[in-house]
């Protein structure tokens, strides 16, 4: 006697029951589709929205890079100034 064997997968929409998760699935070509995460039909384009947050994002690690420069500078000027004194005090 010759079992029917039952192959499950796939994934898309099983039909106008299935209440769970319809996100989609994989086509012919093994391509994501649909609204999965990771799908290619994806609703976020990177509007103006995300190229502000971006901008704003450069423009604060350019703010800190020159707060981390100016720092150093007067780290710097500081030491040399300690030098000089304990140079002069030598003499």
């Amino acid at each position: 006697m010759k079992r029917k064997i039952r192959k499950f997968g796939g994934g898309g929409t099983m039909g106008a029951s299935d209440r769970g998760y319809q996100g989609g699935g994989r086509d012919s070509k093994g391509s994501v589709s649909g609204s999965a995460p990771g799908a290619g039909g994806s609703t976020n384009t990177g509007g103006s929205g995300n190229k502000l947050l971006n901008l704003q994002a450069l423009k604060h690690t350019r703010d800190q890079k020159i707060f981390l420069k100016v720092l150093i500078e007067t780290c710097l000027s500081i030491n040399l100034l300690v030098i000089n004194l304990k140079l002069q005090l030598l003499l």
